[in-house]
């Protein structure tokens, strides 16, 4: 072909056209993967494709177990038990005719704001939320009813939906377990002296409550629980709540407890709203559970398929952001954090972890910022002394019962500000070292 200027025209024509429909594959793939991390593209669909094969495999259903433990694998018998399953779920038993437990509960809606809970939402409400969503994602069963839950939390006061009732139950629960206070027969948990007195958290479905090994006192709380099921329709999953106790406490008073409420006894430490809760020292075998979280991200053939780029958006938008939640709570040892760093080093440098490719650069160095030659990475160590700074700036400008609860355990001869280490958690003593680096801040 000849370099005159129609031919390069039609070349230049042709060479758009191909980039246009690679760019539309890619885009194809890339919402079949569901990938919200990947910004930057590799121009490389084999990495949507494995993405989206590996994704297909893991939801795939072949076999289930029903409630005598015999295991299903023929597609029918598993449509009929998944069927039967919700069906007993959702089904209710009685009418509730004992409304004792509402007692608790205060009387704070008004005739106004009942006729404004049956109005009828608006078309600007309407369009507010649809234009809200994302727009790579298709709409499925269940996409009125998330439609319909967007709406009633933007509408709050208006509308009572199923999430709605939830919180509704909970609150009634809370005030509940709030009255066993008034009891003398209970005996809650020990606080420090002038703390208020709490004997659960609560957060959605989740909750712990909090009492001395005492079976008139358990026995208590679960005559509340019962009432609150037989009230609201819920039910509490007996095979997934457990008790912990000091592992100091005799045999014959566990084997008691257990027999009261009919809940197994387990170990420290366990996971409560993804934070790890533990009395003992800290050790490293306690936070196995997020790097196996951050292990399985890193299958095999992701490092194989991405490029430098590829794989550096992968760690500064994915690994690095998993962590950070229990950070900002919990403050692990220096060689968790450090293990982590080996981790995302050696999966940038050598596609797989545990490979023994060398390191060009070290990984302090690539937390520098780009225009100082790094690669914009966070160090973690980093990480948790700002988010220990955000706790304590709350601790010291928000009032609340944790910040009552941490003032009068710590702080009840000494002003926050002046206190010094002396005792108590490793969350503490990191507050206080934040508490240096963020003092002169507030006013």
């Amino acid at each position: 072909m000849q370099p005159t200027p129609i031919n390069r025209e039609s070349l230049h024509r042709v060479q758009a056209k191909l980039t246009k429909f690679l760019h539309l594959e890619e885009e194809l793939w890339k919402q079949k993967a569901g990938t919200q991390w990947f910004q930057y593209r590799d121009r490389n669909t084999k990495f949507f494709h494995a993405y989206v094969k590996g994704r297909r495999k893991r939801l795939q259903v072949k076999r289930t177990q029903d409630q005598q433990g015999n295991w299903l694998e023929e597609k029918e018998e598993i449509v009929e038990d998944a069927l039967r399953f919700y069906r007993d779920q959702f089904t209710k038993e009685e009418d509730p005719s004992d409304f004792e437990i509402l007692d608790h509960l205060p009387r704070i809606i008004d005739e106004a704001i009942q006729i404004e809970t049956v109005g009828i939402l608006t078309e600007e409400e309407v369009k507010k939320v649809l234009f809200g969503l994302n727009g790579e994602s298709a709409g499925g069963p269940e996409f009125y009813t998330f439609v319909l839950s967007v709406l009633l939390r933007n509408n709050q006061g208006r509308y009572c939906a199923d999430g709605d009732c939830l919180l509704l139950w909970g609150r009634v629960l809370t005030r509940n377990l709030n009255a066993l206070h008034h009891i003398s027969q209970f005996k809650g948990f020990g606080m420090p002296k002038w703390s208020p007195k709490i004997n659960h958290l609560a957060k959605a479905d989740d909750m712990i409550i909090f009492s001395l090994v005492d079976v008139l006192s358990m026995e208590l709380i679960m005559a509340i629980l019962r009432k609150y099921e037989k009230m609201s329709g819920q039910k509490i999953n007996m095979a997934k709540s457990s008790l912990h106790m000091h592992q100091n406490v005799p045999a014959d008073i566990s084997i008691t407890v257990e027999i009261a409420t009919g809940i197994e006894r387990k170990d420290f430490p366990f996971m409560y709203l993804g934070f790890l809760i533990f009395h003992s020292r800290r050790r490293k075998g306690f936070f196995n559970v997020i790097m196996l979280k951050i292990m399985n991200r890193l299958q095999g053939w992701k490092g194989k398929l991405l490029s430098f780029g590829g794989r550096a958006i992968l760690i500064k938008h994915v690994l690095q952001s998993m962590p950070i939640h229990l950070l900002s709570a919990v403050n692990p040892p220096d060689c968790v954090i450090n293990k982590m760093h080996r981790i995302f080093a050696q999966f940038f440098w050598s596609n797989t972890i545990g490979g023994r490719s060398r390191h060009w650069v070290a990984w302090n160095k690539m937390c520098l910022p780009i225009k100082e030659g790094g690669l914009g990475c966070r160090s973690l160590h980093d990480v948790s002394m700002a988010l220990y700074c955000k706790v304590w700036w709350n601790f010291r400008t928000k009032p609340s019962l944790w910040h009552a609860f941490i003032s009068n355990k710590y702080c009840k001869r000494e002003n926050s500000v002046v206190v010094q280490w002396r005792y108590g958690t490793q969350t503490w003593k990191k507050m206080l070292e934040a508490k240096d680096l963020i003092e002169h801040q507030i006013w």
